[in-house]
């Protein structure tokens, strides 16, 4: 299977435990490779960036990312932002919605380390899974408009390299208990084309507004996450109940965790 064809960001496969970094994060977006494939790619790519130089010192991230995504089929289109042309966020989005022809996959990489895939209006980040559009990301804080940008070029696919294999049996271990836990509080859980997920929360796990008892989600460890942060939110209301309850002499005392 191979990932040029496509005129969408790629979800974020997460087949590793542990935090996901922003770079190798917005690369996996705009590959569609899982994020320990990326992670692999970029650290060959650094040592043999430093093979090359036979220099010591640190191989500067816009290098690695270029041979990474060099080595992953595509090649670079356009150039945003360099160490002669430092924008802010935002002055890098306005000329990127200017540029002529069709929106193209843009890796930004800001001085603080945060890194951002954008195709149009469609935006990934480290911070969720799934891709999602630019505007979701300012309102959430987690793109910042006035970031300096260290580097920033679109790129566009030159060549086909077929997507590595995800570590299933990883994925069936988060799998298992997301299914446990949903089993165990009536929570529907529907297949919407790997890796998205429906789940259907019952009325008593929602907070009453319509929609919120529907959730999509991206991937077995958001999966996980998502319905473990929801009966963890359930389970505290039901102690703070108690406890309020027992206080006021209307139920049995509760002792605190």
């Amino acid at each position: 299977m191979t990932a040029t064809s496509t005129r969408t960001l790629f979800p974020i496969i997460r087949d590793r435990a542990g935090p996901v970094q922003p770079i190798p994060a917005a690369i996996a977006a705009i590959t569609g490779q899982p994020l320990p494939a990326v992670t692999r790619m970029l650290q060959q790519s650094i040592g043999d960036l430093k093979a090359l130089a036979g220099l010591p010192g640190d191989v500067a991230p816009e290098d690695s990312c270029h041979a990474a995504l060099h080595r992953f089929g595509y090649a670079p289109l356009r150039l945003y932002a360099d160490a002669h042309r430092r924008p802010v966020m935002g002055q890098l989005l306005r000329a990127y919605a200017l540029s002529p022809g069709r929106a193209e996959r843009l890796l930004a990489i800001c001085e603080s380390g945060d890194a951002f895939a954008l195709l149009g209006s469609q935006a990934a980040a480290w911070s969720s899974s799934a891709p999602t559009d630019l505007g979701a990301l300012v309102r959430t804080g987690t793109l910042d408009m006035d970031a300096p940008v260290r580097f920033a070029f679109t790129v566009m696919p030159h060549r086909a390299v077929p997507l590595a294999s995800p570590d299933h049996a990883f994925l069936e271990s988060v799998a298992g208990p997301a299914f446990a836990l949903a089993d165990a509080y009536s929570i529907e859980v529907l297949p919407v084309g790997w890796p998205y997920w429906n789940l259907s929360f019952p009325g008593e796990m929602t907070d009453g507004t319509p929609g919120s008892g529907d959730t999509l989600v991206c991937g077995e460890h958001e999966l996980l996450s998502v319905i473990n942060d929801r009966v963890r939110q359930v389970e505290q209301a039901g102690e703070m109940t108690g406890e309020l309850l027992a206080r006021v002499g209307l139920g049995p005392a509760r002792p605190s965790p």
